[in-house]
């Protein structure tokens, strides 16, 4: 098993297996609105991931952020309601 090191303070053993890996790599790039290159899809592609996973993993990535804007717009529109 490979450990890892990610902060000072925040180490982790690897126990995903690499497809998995990568699609949570895909996820979380769009999820944080990078730009996914042809690397990133080629790691995952690989890695033994099809087109259906890959748009899962796209998929996860477009709601998670959306949940934060919703839970955003709702604190807004409380406070809105209070005024």
């Amino acid at each position: 098993k490979i450990r890892k090191k990610l902060f000072a303070d925040f180490e982790y053993e690897e126990v995903l297996d690499t497809k998995t890996r990568e699609l949570i790599r895909v996820g979380c790039a769009v999820a944080g609105g990078a730009h996914l290159t042809e690397e990133t899809f080629a790691l995952a592609k690989e890695a033994g991931a099809g087109s259906a996973e890959l748009k899962e993993a796209m998929a996860y990535g477009v709601i998670a952020p959306a949940g934060r804007a919703k839970n955003f717009a709702l604190e807004l529109l409380e406070e809105l309601e209070k005024q």
